[in-house]
């Protein structure tokens, strides 16, 4: 259902413009009988103010509302602090609420921003709510989905990283591996379901051993333990993010077993702080952070259309994967 407008309540009530305006703002101006006949009408139909237009076209308020996920996570620190710097060259402040890992927390990450009455939202999802969409799409804010594309009148960036997981399953194929697994974080987690699902479709595609490639460890101290009892020796393991497979190579390096010697890891994200020399796919942060920038300040200042802006992810080869072809690897993770 489309938005009320003053335009349609002018139309319905035989007042001007104007008139509803004034009367709806309570102005001087209007007489209280036809002042409350235009509000009772307004009631009726479901008129809401558009607070957040009013706000943005007297200039005296521009702030841009930022929800992510993670902050302890390095990508979504780089990600809110490419938005913070593009925000302040261009004399916005930032609003940060971090969902901390709690996808139930992003409602109330949204009221918050309504609450503030920011000029617009980049919106970080864990996976696709159709009810925070619809209700960002019927509100009045601007909003920009990153990380992910949904089917509604929105603007959203979002990296192909399906991409990237079928070049690390193809690399691992290449340099001799038998055994592939994936070895993810949160199973209700989008990003970790599309890598997932994308891993074991191309292990089947190729001929490669799947039924059992995916693996969910309950915890981080029980990565080694789930490693070892289903991932026999000189497997490759693709791990959901570049954090986990930093886990990942811990745990192993507690029980004694070293990468690339014993087992093989590939990350996501290709996070620059990582202390090992990971191979990862690499998610462009930096270019994700200054497109959703870029389109919610077109939609702000320019009124501009909703765009979906998708970009590519490739395979960074490092020291992390061991040549089963008979190449040599020297182990790294020893402490």
């Amino acid at each position: 259902m489309a938005k009320v407008t003053i335009k349609d309540l002018a139309k319905i009530t035989g007042y001007s413009k104007s008139t509803v305006s004034c009367a709806l703002n309570n102005k001087e101006g209007v007489g209280e009988e036809s002042r409350k006949e235009i509000i009772r009408i307004a009631k009726e139909m479901g008129y809401t103010p558009n607070y957040f237009a009013r706000r943005i076209s007297s200039k005296d308020y521009r702030t841009i509302g930022v929800i992510l996920r993670d902050l302890t996570n390095p990508f979504y620190a780089n990600v809110f602090c490419a938005i913070d710097k593009l925000a302040e060259e261009n004399d916005y402040e930032t609003i940060f609420y971090n969902l901390a890992g709690d996808s139930r927390r992003t409602q109330c990450g949204i009221d918050l921003m309504k609450e503030k009455m920011v000029s617009g939202i980049i919106l970080d999802f864990f996976g696709y709510d159709k009810n925070i969409v619809k209700s960002l799409v019927e509100s009045s804010i601007p909003s920009v989905i990153f990380g992910l594309n949904v089917d509604a009148d929105i603007s959203c960036v979002q990296t192909d990283d399906t991409t990237g997981a079928r070049e690390a399953v193809d690399y691992g194929i290449r340099m001799g591996y038998k055994n592939i697994f994936y070895i993810g974080r949160n199973r209700g987690d989008i990003f970790d379901m599309r890598r997932a699902d994308t891993v074991r479709k191309r292990l089947q595609d190729c001929g490669m051993p799947y039924a059992h490639c995916l693996i969910y460890p309950p915890s981080k101290e029980e990565i080694a333990g789930l490693i070892l009892k289903k991932c026999p020796e000189n497997s490759l393991l693709i791990c959901y993010n570049d954090i986990w497979a930093c886990s990942v190579i811990q745990g192993l390096m507690k029980v004694r077993k070293y990468v690339p010697r014993d087992y093989s890891v590939i990350g996501f994200d290709n996070i620059e702080v990582i202390p090992y020399g990971l191979t990862t796919v690499d998610i462009p942060q930096y270019r994700m952070a200054e497109e959703a920038f870029r389109l919610l300040l077109a939609q702000i200042e320019h009124n501009g259309k909703t765009k979906k802006v998708t970009l590519d992810s490739r395979l960074i080869v490092r020291d992390s994967v061991k040549d089963l072809t008979g190449g040599d690897a020297e182990v790294f993770s020893r402490p």
